[in-house]
């Protein structure tokens, strides 16, 4: 009997190989930066070169890929600037579904919130950044606001801001992340939104520093990648 997973890739090979992929990029899988050699892709996703060429596409229309010249496809690697932008959506973005969901979520749902905060505590490099996404896209799951749906389906807001990693070192953020829980909890609207704007700001701050730097330097921040100078702050971007 046919899975509803090997249907829709029937169904739609090109949406399908569009997903995958991008499972693929924030997974880091295709790790940023490394060019995508479409022959061996569609071997791995078990499709011809067709749908996959049409994902990549698309992919290059969400910032995702970049589509070289004479060279081919490569995983976009998100430049200093870029980031920082990004970081200025999800802050709007993740106000709106804290808003959202500040009176409709459940006792049960509270808890496993809570519980997702508990990793945090002894989690190192990628175990953090694990527990960081699940956290956020808890809150975006349960957000009955489809308007901020459509802004992390369309532009991948959270996607490509967290998987980049930890943009400070994590024992600044744990208690901000059991801030929000606490003003949840509380259902206060002010101290909901507070809690997750503080959070992203906090964030912008490092990233506006750095591109400050650079620019001192001579450097534009536009152009380069932002993964080697977080690397110096945080650690290297382990999986």
């Amino acid at each position: 009997m046919k899975t509803a997973r090997t249907a829709a890739k029937k169904h739609s090979p090109t949406q399908w190989a569009y997903e995958a992929i991008t499972g693929l990029i924030f997974s880091r899988a295709l790790p940023a930066g490394e060019k995508i050699n479409q022959t061996d892709l569609a071997k791995r996703l078990k499709l011809s070169r067709t749908p996959v060429e049409k994902a990549l596409h698309k992919l290059e229309t969400h910032g995702l890929v970049r589509n070289i010249p004479q060279k081919g496809f490569y995983v976009h690697g998100l430049t200093v600037k870029e980031l920082l932008n990004l970081f200025s959506l999800r802050e709007a973005l993740e106000a709106m579904v804290v808003e959202d969901i500040v009176d409709t979520i459940t006792d049960e749902q509270l808890d496993r919130l809570a519980k997702l905060t508990e990793p945090f505590e002894k989690a190192k490099d990628g175990e953090y950044w694990k527990a960081d996404v699940r956290f956020h896209f808890f809150l975006l799951d349960i957000c009955g606001n489809a308007f901020a749906r459509k802004i992390e389906d369309s532009f991948h807001v959270l996607q490509r801001t967290l998987r980049i990693g930890p943009i400070r070192k994590t024992p600044h953020t744990i208690s901000e992340h059991k801030a929000l829980v606490a003003a949840l909890r509380a259902r206060d609207i002010a101290k909901a939104r507070a809690a997750v704007t503080a959070h992203c700001a906090r964030s912008k701050q490092v990233l506006q520093e750095m591109a400050d730097n650079l620019r001192r330097l001579g450097l534009d921040p536009g152009r380069l990648p932002v993964e080697q100078y977080l690397d110096r702050l945080t650690g290297p971007r382990k999986a």
